[in-house]
């Protein structure tokens, strides 16, 4: 009789702690496994949504019914326009000819070399190179008939 009184306080005891680590971390360990192997299967089985820290003041609210929005737009869109990354100066009109004229220049080169092969290329050697100002040979602007 006492064999049997104090198997069922062990199951009960065994049933309470089970039940009270449910509610405050929602999850029950299994006792065949170790603390290690408990994590991992805890990791595993959460969504990303509940392990990655977010943002809980957001500016966007989603006011439609059922679920048109993705998961992550609330949060994309909840980050308003602060989101979006402002230069921390203005650029000058003197920057703004030298990154046309480079851009303009290395359009031209990968245009005017877009067919030749490169068995001569050595990237080794691009360290010992002066930068060239040639520039391609431009196409005439008005079309002569033939």
């Amino acid at each position: 009789m006492e064999k049997k009184r104090h198997k069922e306080e062990h199951l009960r005891i065994i049933s309470t702690t089970a039940a009270r680590i449910q509610h405050d971390y929602n999850f029950t360990p299994s006792l065949q496994l170790s603390i290690c192997q408990n994590a991992q299967k805890v990791l595993r089985e959460m969504q990303q949504s509940k392990y990655f820290a977010t943002v809980n003041n957001l500016t966007f609210h989603n006011l439609t019914t059922g679920n048109i929005l993705p998961a992550s737009a609330n949060l994309l869109l909840g980050l308003g326009l602060k989101f979006f990354p402002t230069q921390k100066h203005n650029i000058t009109q003197k920057e703004l000819d030298t990154t046309l004229s480079r851009f303009d220049r290395d359009i031209g080169l990968k245009t005017y070399f877009s067919g030749a092969p490169m068995d001569s290329y050595n990237p080794s050697l691009n360290a010992l190179r002066v930068k060239s100002i040639w520039r391609f040979p431009l196409l005439p602007q008005t079309l002569t008939p033939g």
